[in-house]
């Protein structure tokens, strides 16, 4: 896992909300998401969470580590938005608690119900002023005022190996204007924009998460002189928690399937025909 600078996230909601929860938690009461992931849902389609937790990148890059390391987490191929500063990796949602845990807890969780999402939807915007320096596929760059924006769309679909979930990401650049911003809630992402760095397209099988967060990065002690942190990349920007300054945020996505087969119905044994009555 590459270094990229320090990380912040924005807010999931769907436009068709089914179940939303914010629970208070920590890292000695953590909310059972392993039981609630058993519950089998009533309809196809994709979950998402986002956490809030410790903006301590040391502690996350350690984490993450040692995670990949010991294969409780996978790492996606993500050249298409590694550049911006995004880490992507997929768990058993079975370990959900255990990651979560692993970070530190969070005040605050949101469950929300995306279901199919076929066009795309706004799931992170943020408008960056003029002349802030941000750091682009390794290099620092500054210039106009932007308006950053992650979006999102996502199917379940039959494979030759069973159910699975198509999930596309994308981030795009546009001129800030007065009106008409998406905000990041789940509304219909906007149709303008720049495409920076190329559409992230996953498959994600059944019992597994998917977890989207800005890779954390840390000053390297210098041999001379303080220790200077490289400019915040895309990803940073965009997942910068705007409730608490000092965390950082953390999107899941779950695929869940239904059961698409109806009970099979008991077979009915032929009657059998009544013996010959012999006078």
């Amino acid at each position: 896992m590459r270094n990229a600078p320090h990380s912040s996230f924005a807010t999931i909601l769907s436009c068709v909300t089914l179940s939303m929860a914010c629970v208070a938690c920590t890292p000695k009461s953590q909310m059972k998401l392993a039981a609630e992931n058993a519950a089998r849902p009533v309809a196809s389609g994709i979950e998402g969470m986002r956490w809030v937790v410790g903006d301590d990148a040391r502690a996350l890059h350690t984490t993450i580590s040692a995670m990949l390391k010991s294969n409780a987490l996978h790492e996606c191929e993500n050249e298409a938005l590694r550049g911006l500063g995004f880490f992507a990796c997929t768990l058993d949602d079975s370990t959900l608690d255990a990651l979560l845990s692993a970070f530190g807890g969070t005040p605050a969780l949101e469950r929300v119900w995306f279901g199919q999402v076929a066009g795309w939807k706004s799931v992170a915007t943020v408008v960056v002023p003029s002349q802030t320096p941000l750091s682009i596929d390794g290099r620092s760059t500054r210039g106009d005022a932007r308006l950053y924006q992650l979006s999102f769309r996502g199917w379940t679909l039959p494979t030759l190996e069973g159910s699975a979930c198509a999930m596309e990401f994308r981030v795009t650049a546009d001129s800030p204007s007065l009106s008409g911003l998406p905000t990041g809630h789940g509304d219909d992402a906007s149709t303008r924009g720049t495409l920076l760095g190329a559409i992230l397209r996953l498959e994600v099988p059944p019992n597994t998460a998917l977890v989207l967060l800005a890779n954390p990065a840390y000053a390297v002690p210098a041999d001379t002189g303080p220790d200077v942190l490289p400019p915040a990349t895309i990803a940073d920007v965009l997942l910068k928690n705007q409730s608490f300054k000092s965390r950082r945020e953390v999107l899941v996505f779950l695929p869940r399937f239904a059961d698409t087969l109806p009970t099979p119905l008991r077979t009915l044994e032929p009657a059998e025909s009544p013996a010959p009555q012999i006078p």
